[in-house]
């Protein structure tokens, strides 16, 4: 079990997804409530198993979860055949999710040629997203950014390029 993305409720309280894994040893998303005190009630059980896509076909995980106005979105890894692309979910309830599918691929021949997962999103001034993502070219994860207007077409940030952390920082 890996705690990827926590909000807090306003209350005390606060929603943790995270990646888990079926003893099968595909990934999935599961949900855990969190009181004030920290201790977790975990619902148990995959919260979203991915959607219909390829791209997903060996699982989901890494889920970033934020607020759009009224509405829940969810980026996500799918992984299929050990790489890594990012997927979006929209949630009425933080709950239930229905896939948008694939929004966000490997570049070509670049630093990210691998896999891309997100990490983080942020909302900018001007109303558009952020994400911060690893990208793995088959040697070393780095990391990168990308925006976005509406939140399934993200692209690269090219001033964000692969930024690596020497070995042994920070």
């Amino acid at each position: 079990v890996q705690i990827d993305s926590v909000i807090a409720n306003g209350d005390g309280t606060s929603t943790a997804w995270m990646s888990i894994e079926s003893r099968s040893g595909r990934s999935r998303i599961g949900m855990a409530s969190v009181d004030p005190d920290g201790f977790f009630e975990a619902t148990w059980g995959a919260t979203f198993e991915g959607g219909d896509s390829k791209f997903e076909k060996d699982g989901v995980s890494h889920p970033v979860v934020f607020k759009d106005g009224d509405a829940w979105r969810m980026l996500y890894a799918g992984t299929r055949s050990g790489k890594q692309s990012v997927g979006s979910a929209t949630s009425e309830d933080g709950i239930t999710w229905s896939s948008n599918g694939q929004v966000f691929k490997p570049s070509s021949d670049n630093w990210d040629s691998i896999s891309v997962v997100p990490n983080s999103v942020v909302e900018l001034d001007n109303g558009d997203w952020r994400m911060w993502y690893s990208g793995f070219d088959g040697g070393r994860w780095r990391i990168g950014s990308a925006t976005s207007s509406n939140g399934t077409s993200w692209v690269r940030d090219n001033a964000v390029r692969g930024y690596q952390f020497p070995i042994g920082e920070p």
